[in-house]
């Protein structure tokens, strides 16, 4: 095979693992166990392509094993708890991601270290891993860097409410409504009006308006989940 079609079969092949990763992970007949499995299969696809692929194709891969490593450790983290072990993983999301050169995926992973971070109680590291990601997402008006810091300022907003600071909260809401309703991201949407909804219930409002939260929470959740639902085969 000669060089550009060698080329146009690895951008190809990428094409076709990044679909099947998004696919998994909105596929909801697959257990924890199988999705864990799924996201391992695609890593290895990966790691074949940069072993065997072009070179021009080595950025994309890293950057998209990034992505594999950071779903991984969603479950993994779900289901052990393990911290240390997740903030390995997720260092070496970010290693990856930097190495790829994919400013938006270093942001998606330093967004996940932050949060780990957080909970390690090592406040100080967390708030320099999401000033970074911030620093990134808004350093581009293009719609994937609005994604990205559409969905930090949903998780800020989340940590506001966990420290009763509902001002914040509502303020960092705002920003990231604004934000993910320009470019459309329904999943974006379905957390945000999750975090709302718990907002308006530690402020005591109405019960009308937390159901209402509640409730578009669950519609974009589900557009998103059609949006991305793998056609039959």
């Amino acid at each position: 095979m000669d060089e550009p079609k060698r080329l146009a079969a690895a951008r190809a092949r990428l094409q076709e693992i990044e679909e099947r990763v998004e696919a998994t992970l909105w596929d909801t007949t697959l257990d924890e166990a199988a999705a864990l499995a799924a996201y391992q299969k695609e890593r290895e696809a990966l790691e074949d392509v940069v072993r065997d692929g072009p070179s021009e194709v080595a950025p994309a891969c890293q950057a998209l094993l990034a992505y594999v490593l950071l779903r991984e450790d969603d479950l993994l983290y779900e289901r052990d708890g393990d911290l240390a072990a997740s903030l390995e993983r997720m260092g070496s999301a970010v290693a990856l991601a930097q190495m790829s050169g994919d400013g938006v995926q270093v942001g998606r992973c330093l967004m996940v270290q932050g949060e780990r971070l957080l909970v390690a109680a090592r406040a100080e590291e967390a708030q320099r891993a999401w000033e970074r990601c911030e620093a990134i997402g808004r350093a581009d008006a293009g719609p994937k860097h609005r994604q990205l810091l559409g969905w930090l300022l949903v998780m800020r907003a989340r940590q506001a409410l966990r420290e009763q600071d509902f001002d914040q909260a509502a303020a960092l809401a705002q920003e990231a409504r604004g934000l993910l309703e320009a470019v459309e991201d329904e999943a974006g949407l379905g957390a945000l009006y999750l975090v709302l909804a718990l907002l308006y219930e530690a402020e005591r409002r109405p019960g009308a308006e937390i159901a209402i939260a509640r409730a578009e929470a669950g519609h974009w959740t589900a557009r998103a989940r059609l949006r991305h639902q793998a056609p039959p085969h």
